[in-house]
């Protein structure tokens, strides 16, 4: 289930529950017979959780995002319970526009200068 917003047309956020049923994970178990290491087909993990996000884009071309997940009941191995992440970019290049082109200003997407940070709390 899925939620979006828009405050004004620069501000968004979301709001997400999401459910997941995982079958067959691999696991490393030892052979009985052998005493070997194998990996066989054997686990599986429902996934459920709540993840949120926010999104700035300024007029002068700075995107602020930032988001938060959270899962709940039983945790995988080897995942974490809550995980934030966030992305600070600026745009930085655009080419002037001549007297052909109705914009004085063209945006160049993809030259940008970008922050990103991501942090799993278990």
């Amino acid at each position: 289930m899925l939620a979006e917003w828009r405050f004004v047309p620069q501000w968004r956020a979301i709001g997400a529950f999401y459910f997941n049923r995982i079958t067959d994970l691999i696991a490393t178990v030892t052979d009985p017979s052998d005493d070997l290491l194998v990996n066989v087909n054997e686990q599986s993990v429902i996934g459920r959780g709540l993840e949120a996000e926010v999104e700035v884009r300024t007029s002068f071309g700075l995107e602020v995002f930032r988001a938060a997940t959270t899962q709940l009941g039983e945790i995988p191995l080897g995942s974490p319970r809550t995980q934030l992440k966030g992305r600070l970019a600026q745009s930085f290049a655009d080419d002037p526009g001549g007297p052909v082109h109705r914009q004085d200003r063209i945006p160049q997407p993809g030259r940008q200068f970008w922050l990103k940070f991501d942090y799993a709390l278990r």
